[in-house]
C-alpha cells in the first residue's frame, strides 16, 4: 500500500511537527510513514568559520529515523545542499548545511527520537527498554540504549538535605549502576555509572551539605557499600565533627 498526502494537508499536519524545513510530501507504505523536506533558506553558515554562503556546490540526502506517529514508524528524506565556503582562509572548502534542533551532524536519528530512546533506557534499562521501543514503534537496541542512558546528563540539582543511594539495572544482571535521590521530595539528583562504593563516596565528598544518609541497595552490595562509606571522612554514624551527619539504613531482608 503506497499513500501519498496532499500537498495542502501536509503544511497544515507536519508544519509544527518537523522544525527548520519545509515538508513537501508525505507518503504511507507498509513499512512506515516517509516524509519528504528540503531547506528552504537560501544560505548556511560555515561550522568552521562563521562565513555566511549563498553558493551551492551538491545536494544530497539522508533519510534519519524520527519519532513515531499514530503508531507507525517514521523516517525523513531530507534534501540537503553542500555549500562553498567563500572565506579565503578557511580550511573547509566545502560544508553541508546545519539542522541543530532537529538532526547532528552523522546522525541516524533526530535529536528528538534520540531524548525518547535515552528516557526509555533511563526508565526500563536495556532489554526492557528495547522491547517497549518496539511497541511503540521506535526500535532500537538494548545496546543502543543502554548508550543514550549512558551518556544521559540530568539538570543541575541543590544538594539535598537528606540523599537517598540506591542501585539499579541499565542491563539486568550485566549493567548496574547508583541513582541518588533526594530523601524529601524524591527527585533524582545524580545518576552514576556503576555501583562502587567510591564512586558515590567521590559524588558526596564534592557535595557537602547531606545531612542524612539512607542506603536501599539490593543485598549483594548492601554489605560492603555500608562499610565503605562509613569508613570515608565525608560520613560517620552520628558524627557531630562532620556536621551531624548520621545514617538510616533499609537493611536488605535475608
Amino acid at each position: 500500500m503506497r499513500t501519498i498526502v496532499s500537498a495542502q494537508a501536509i503544511t497544515l499536519l507536519f508544519a509544527a511537527l518537523v522544525p527548520e524545513v519545509t515538508v513537501t510530501e508525505v507518503t504511507i507504505t507498509a513499512e512506515g510513514i516517509l516524509v519528504t523536506a528540503f531547506v528552504l533558506r537560501p544560505s548556511a553558515s560555515c561550522p568552521h568559520c562563521g562565513a555566511v554562503s549563498t553558493s551551492v556546490h551538491s545536494y544530497y540526502t539522508r533519510q534519519p529515523h524520527d519519532v513515531s506517529l499514530s503508531g507507525q514508524p517514521v523516517r525523513l528524506l531530507l534534501q540537503l545542499r553542500r555549500f562553498r565556503c567563500l572565506h579565503t582562509s578557511c580550511p573547509a572548502v566545502t560544508f553541508s548545511e546545519r539542522l541543530p534542533t532537529l538532526i547532528a551532524p552523522a546522525a541516524q536519528r533526530t535529536a528528538r527520537l534520540n531524548a525518547s530512546l535515552r528516557d526509555l533506557a533511563l526508565a526500563f534499562g536495556g532489554q526492557a527498554g528495547a522491547r517497549q521501543s518496539a511497541r511503540i514503534a521506535m526500535a532500537a537496541s538494548g545496546d543502543t540504549l543502554l548508550r543514550r542512558a549512558h551518556r544521559a546528563t540530568l539538570p543541575a540539582q541543590a544538594t539535598p538535605r537528606v540523599l537517598g543511594i540506591d542501585d539499579f539495572a541499565f542491563d539486568k544482571g550485566q549493567v548496574y549502576g547508583t541513582i541518588l535521590t533526594d530523601g524529601e521530595t524524591h527527585a533524582v539528583v545524580a545518576m552514576l555509572p556503576d555501583r562502587r562504593a567510591k564512586t558515590a563516596a567521590a559524588w558526596l565528598r564534592a557535595h557537602p551539605g547531606i545531612d542524612r544518609l539512607t542506603l536501599s541497595l539490593s543485598r549483594p552490595v548492601y554489605f560492603w557499600f555500608s562499610r565503605t562509606c562509613r569508613e570515608s571522612t565525608f560520613m560517620r554514624p552520628g558524627h557531630a565533627g562532620g556536621g551531624g551527619q548520621t545514617w538510616h539504613d533499609h537493611r536488605p531482608s535475608a
